[in-house]
């Protein structure tokens, strides 16, 4: 009789354990989605140690020793009156657009789902199609619960007679809580959310000899919360892009890593050089080919090197032999790179400048 209620006590307790665990999940709802007016800076990380860790209840994830890079993307979340014109005619029934150096989204926020609309860059634009929408993540995400959704958009490339028709998908799950170490801060009770998103875009080109390309474009990601805010506090993940012409492989498949989060009090108080951001805008020409000369809007007699960085962290140093003064700032050659973007950053004895570049 003692040892049958000492077994039933022990299973309650069990019970109450496990109820316990369940409410202390943060909550992934609608906290956590972008609104209005919000402003945030994403500040890279070096990926040398990619790895996500695992998922799980009352995880410990430690990216301690992830050194912060210098560069840095300023996001902002604007309503439809700061859209272009462009922008509005695109998009008319987003409610909010995401702005991310030359990049812009616009998205809808539903009782259920957060759904985008589209993109448009100064290259090209994407537009969802109404009856196959974009829903990117449930608006309240439950534990463990996988969410999934298909899409069909158009992209129009600036140039290019011819639209790419473009099918995607997205599968995330909450997989996890726990605490999360940054160099300089700990963050407790976050969530983490792991997705892949899926974009293949196919490109027909007429002609005496029909060709048709396919992009095959895979993002792996996981990304940390706090219930309260919607400012992702890290994020680590690759991408993968595979080109196909007629069937055969012309590139890739090609990973990139990548990993970006908050500013940490560490990174912050370790030097005293002040730090100036600086979008892409500031620079001239942009886009820029290789081998040309981009206007860096830096005046002053004050020496500076300057680093060309591409998005998984490599650098080049550039010589002081391809920076060229004017009174419009400075001049530097961009050396032989793939295309792609790229920061630029310029070093002083006391600031740090940061420009975003895109080489084609």
């Amino acid at each position: 009789m003692i040892q049958a209620t000492c077994r039933l006590a022990a299973f309650i307790l069990l019970m109450l354990g496990n109820a316990l665990c369940a409410f202390a999940q943060p909550s992934m709802g609608v906290a956590t989605l972008p609104t209005v007016g919000l402003r945030y800076t994403k500040v890279g990380y070096d990926t040398t140690s990619f790895n996500p860790g695992p998922g799980g209840a009352d995880v410990v994830w430690d990216f301690s020793t992830l050194a912060m890079r210098t560069d840095s993307v300023l996001v902002r979340v604007i309503g439809p009156t700061e859209f272009t014109t462009k922008q509005r005619t695109l998009f008319p029934n987003a409610q909010l657009g995401i702005v991310e150096d030359t990049t812009f989204r616009a998205y809808e926020t539903t009782p259920t789902v957060f759904r985008q609309h589209g993109l448009e860059t100064p290259k090209i634009n994407t537009v969802v199609a109404t009856t196959n929408p974009f829903d990117t993540r449930p608006a309240d995400i439950t534990f463990n619960k996988p969410f999934t959704d298909t899409y069909n958009a158009v992209t129009n490339v600036v140039g290019s007679p011819v639209p790419l028709q473009e099918t995607g998908s997205v599968n995330l799950v909450y997989d996890g809580y726990g605490t999360l170490k940054l160099r300089g801060n700990t963050f407790t009770n976050v969530g983490r959310i792991s997705a892949q998103q899926t974009v293949i875009d196919t490109l027909k080109l007429p002609g005496p000899t029909p060709t048709t390309f396919v992009i095959r474009t895979v993002t792996l990601s996981a990304t940390w919360y706090e219930s309260t805010s919607a400012v992702p506090i890290f994020t680590i993940g690759s991408v993968s892009r595979l080109v196909l012409r007629n069937g055969e492989t012309i590139e890739g498949p090609i990973a990139t890593r990548f990993s970006y989060g908050r500013r940490t009090v560490a990174d912050t108080t370790s030097t005293s050089v002040e730090e100036t951001v600086i979008t892409s805008s500031d620079l001239s020409p942009n886009p820029v080919q290789a081998g040309a000369l981009v206007t860096l809007p830096l005046q002053g007699s004050e020496p500076v090197t300057v680093v060309l960085m591409d998005v998984v962290g490599r650098q080049t140093v550039l010589s002081a032999s391809t920076m060229v003064p004017s009174a419009e700032g400075l001049g530097v050659r961009i050396p032989s790179v793939p295309p792609g973007m790229y920061s630029i950053v310029a070093t002083s004895a006391s600031n740090v400048w940061q420009f975003r570049c895109v080489v084609q």
